[in-house]
């Protein structure tokens, strides 16, 4: 078995067309459910907004920073938990919009 740095992986271009167009899809759909209430809700409560932005952008960059240096994995997995402390909030958040209770 590779070590993981070692692993390279090579894509087809209409497969990263497809993909995208796919990801596409997928925003646009969540984007269709967003309403004017939503907006409204973040202007009652701007603060709540402040501490989700902080957390996703400065708090949870800095933990997986700090993670990185205490475990020092791979540069590959060093690369990739960066890469998804800042979209791991964004998939959740994704997830707990399209699932919640009305």
């Amino acid at each position: 078995m590779l070590p993981v740095d070692e692993i390279r992986l090579h894509f087809n271009p209409a497969s990263l067309v497809l993909l995208n167009v796919v990801l596409g899809f997928l925003m646009f759909g969540i984007a269709l459910d967003t309403r004017i209430d939503d907006f409204r809700r973040v202007a009652r409560m701007p603060g709540a907004m402040a501490v989700g932005i902080g957390a996703q952008f400065v708090v949870l960059p800095a933990v997986t920073f700090v993670l990185t240096l205490i475990l020092q994995p791979g540069p590959s997995i060093a690369a990739a938990r960066r890469a998804t402390s800042r979209r791991s909030s964004r998939t959740a958040r994704a997830a707990t919009w399209r699932c919640r209770c009305r």
